[in-house]
């Protein structure tokens, strides 16, 4: 009796509990992709057809081209490679990002237990219920979204680091932070919108940790690299906008007015797309948290010094930054909501917001407040789960409609030109009718995809 009340004392059950959630969600991704996910490329995937085929006369042109308002020529680089290494597999994207992200989740997971000095708790079942529910599936089912799913998981381990290694001081934090803020310009928008938090702040690091290595009569290698890096990272933010126009199909804002009420539909969904029905309820519970977080850690900036005030003051202004988060993508997206509403795939963009928090109440807050809280979050997300599931569910079962509407007329012969007029609209609605038969040729002469199963009559 006596060793299992000690068994219960200790941190074994939260570790099993936590560990078997995080294990349940990746399960349930890999089951999902196994029997939603077909090798045939939609929407975005098609850019990657003619480099992938040997068809683009000039790559670097191909990765720097503007898609929308994003440039994002490393995540296309990085799918491209792994296309070339499944010949033309589009589902290795979506395995990718689902372990990647399952990485990035077991990471922060372990950075809480470090952080307790070796100790697991129950609510941190929270990180991998808020990072890899299914209503991500329009991320972790559409290979493109590695372009939304690379910069989020470096922003993720960066969010990590400011609680751990806050002053990015040691090579390790410093060399993974330097090229974090280097990729981020050449990752899109994603990227982008979190790049001028996360300069600034490491411009701060390295400007105090210059004055505190110099003083103390320390080695200056990694602030240097560090700084090397804000400087390349700020010369790319500048070259991005070179040519830039702005993308055309998305209206900006009509007012402040909807701007707003965007911005706050888009923080309520920071724990999933069904709080849109209710999302007044939960932006206020959410925003109320945030202001909450704000209200500790400004009593931390006032009544500690050095490290603890150093860290709070980071996590001060990467709330603060996900509020402008939220108000840039409303003001860019709020026009175009009417036809198309909020996409599942910004669930992800907003996640930042229940971990923030999460991360505030673990650091400064007594344990009984502390508990309520994080246990409160982990009741709401455990909550929504099943509706994530069935949210989730739309967008996949959209997709299967997409492949079996199309395979028919593969098997049945049909010209590659009657596919791309019948089915263009689910595709790739952007492109003419004979841009998109010249890339099912291209996956056909390669042997790639669904389309290599096409008779040879049919071009």
């Amino acid at each position: 009796m006596k060793q299992l009340l000690n068994f219960i004392k200790s941190d074994r059950i939260a570790q099993i509990i936590v560990w078997s959630i995080w294990t349940f969600m990746m399960l349930m991704i890999f089951a999902t992709i196994l029997v939603y996910a077909k090798n045939m490329p939609i929407f975005e995937d098609w850019l990657a057809v003619a480099p992938l085929t040997g068809n683009e006369p000039n790559l670097f042109q191909w990765l720097w081209e503007q898609n929308a308002e994003h440039r994002n020529p490393f995540t296309r680089l990085l799918l491209l490679i792994l296309l070339k290494i499944t010949h033309g597999d589009f589902r290795v994207g979506m395995y990718f990002d689902t372990v990647l992200m399952g990485i990035v989740s077991g990471l922060i997971i372990l950075g809480m237990r470090h952080l307790r000095s070796g100790k697991t708790k129950i609510v941190d079942g929270l990180i991998p219920l808020t990072l890899l529910h299914l209503d991500h599936w329009e991320n972790f089912l559409f290979s493109w979204q590695i372009s939304f799913i690379l910069p989020m998981a470096l922003i993720f381990i960066m969010l990590l680091l400011m609680i751990i290694k806050p002053d990015f001081d040691t090579p390790l934090s410093a060399g993974f932070a330097g090229v974090t803020l280097i990729l981020l310009p050449l990752c899109g928008g994603a990227g982008l919108i979190f790049f001028i938090f996360f300069a600034g702040w490491l411009s701060y690091c390295s400007f105090k940790n210059w004055h505190q290595a110099k003083k103390n009569g320390q080695s200056q290698r990694s602030n240097m690299f560090l700084l090397c890096c804000i400087i390349v990272s700020l010369a790319l933010l500048a070259v991005y906008f070179i040519g830039y126009e702005r993308p055309g199909g998305y209206p900006l804002s009509p007012s402040w007015k909807i701007t707003l009420k965007t911005a706050a539909q888009l923080i309520a969904m920071s724990v999933g797309t069904p709080v849109l029905n209710r999302w007044k309820l939960f932006f206020l519970v959410i925003f109320g948290l945030m202001l909450a977080s704000v209200g500790l850690t400004i009593w931390t900036i006032w009544r500690y010094q050095d490290k603890e005030r150093h860290r709070a003051l980071g996590l001060l202004l990467f709330l603060s930054n996900l509020i402008l988060v939220a108000l840039i993508i409303a003001k860019s997206r709020a026009g175009s909501i009417p036809t198309y509403g909020l996409p599942n795939r910004y669930v992800l963009l907003l996640a930042p917001i229940p971990l923030s928090i999460f991360f505030v109440w673990e650091l400064y807050t007594r344990s009984q407040a502390r508990a309520m809280v994080q246990t409160g979050m982990l009741l709401l997300v455990l909550w929504l789960m099943p509706l994530n599931i069935e949210s989730g569910g739309y967008w996949g079962t959209a997709y299967l409609k997409r492949f079996y509407s199309v395979e028919p007329e593969i098997i049945a012969g049909t010209p590659a030109l009657v596919i791309a007029e019948r089915h263009k609209s689910i595709l790739i609605h952007w492109w003419d009718d004979k841009k998109l038969a010249s890339n099912i040729k291209m996956l056909h002469d390669a042997q790639m995809t669904i389309y290599a199963r096409m008779p040879d009559q049919a071009f």
